[in-house]
């Protein structure tokens, strides 16, 4: 099982984000770069000239990066986006479409923060590395890339993390994209809550695991979140009521594939049982 956050709210709040807990659900961790950085082993293409096919204007904007119009742009929901964005550097990855060694390149969230972040992904197999898709996968007001996972031993899947705090609640969302048919999918989203009332918080924890699916093309994914909620010593009051059942509660889905849907999908909806924002 890998856990991937916790979040804990309390007098201020703090955003925990632990190690992956078990090698076999990591690919390919996550590594930042300068947008004018060559890629590793070519040394004619840098990062700038592979966001240009995405981003045909983007501009330099003194310290950050700027590109107003991204032809096509779309959320990872399949939404039209607006398709601004602004953003200090670039995270990128390795991973597998069906064998073929795919980069993906995230715009990294600007330090004031942005809900928007684009997601380019490329075909490594050309002398220049092509562009398979692009969208915007934003999905908070800082977003990062995590990490990438092992469908099966030919294709792989991103891990997305976007997150923020305010005065009592932290939000910590994961979501799950991989490459099908020439398009990033969504496979699942996942968020992890923290919230305080007077004399009470609530804290959750959120855990994903990789497991092997005997018959069908990509392994499943099960996604739990974790709910605890603790009584805290202040003086509230008798009107002081916690926002969710005192204790632990465990919710969990199991996503898998169906290839006649061609998509990732859960025969439940528990995480939507889990504590979330109003």
């Amino acid at each position: 099982m890998c856990d991937y956050a916790r979040i804990e709210t309390g007098v201020s709040l703090m955003r925990h984000l632990l190690a992956l807990a078990a090698f076999a659900c990591l690919t390919a961790a996550a590594q930042g770069a300068e947008v004018t950085d060559t890629l590793p082993g070519r040394p004619a293409v840098t990062y700038e000239a592979l966001l240009r096919q995405a981003m045909p204007d983007l501009a330099r904007d003194g310290e950050d990066w700027t590109a107003t119009d991204i032809p096509g742009l779309r959320y990872l929901s399949g939404e039209a986006s607006e398709g601004g964005v602004t953003f200090s550097a670039v995270e990128t990855a390795e991973l597998k479409s069906d064998g073929r060694p795919v980069l993906a390149l995230l715009t990294a969230s600007p330090s004031g923060g942005g809900f928007s972040s684009v997601l380019a992904l490329y075909d490594m197999t050309a002398p220049v590395p092509r562009l398979i898709d692009a969208v915007d996968a934003g999905l908070d007001r800082f977003t990062d890339l995590d990490s990438a996972i092992a469908l099966s031993p030919d294709t792989g899947a991103l891990v997305i993390d976007g997150w923020h705090d305010n005065s009592s609640e932290s939000y910590d969302v994961k979501a799950f994209a991989f490459l099908h048919e020439h398009r990033i999918t969504l496979i699942l989203e996942m968020l992890a809550y923290g919230a305080r009332t007077c004399g009470w918080m609530t804290t959750e924890q959120g855990r994903y695991d990789i497991r092997p699916d005997a018959g069908v093309r990509y392994a499943a994914i099960e996604a739990t979140i974790v709910q605890e909620t603790t009584r805290q010593a202040e003086d509230c009051g008798d009107d002081s009521k916690p926002l969710a059942p005192e204790g632990k509660q465990t919710f969990t889905d199991i996503y898998r594939w169906d290839e006649a849907k061609g998509a990732y999908t859960s025969a439940t909806a528990n995480l939507a049982k889990a504590l979330g924002p109003e």
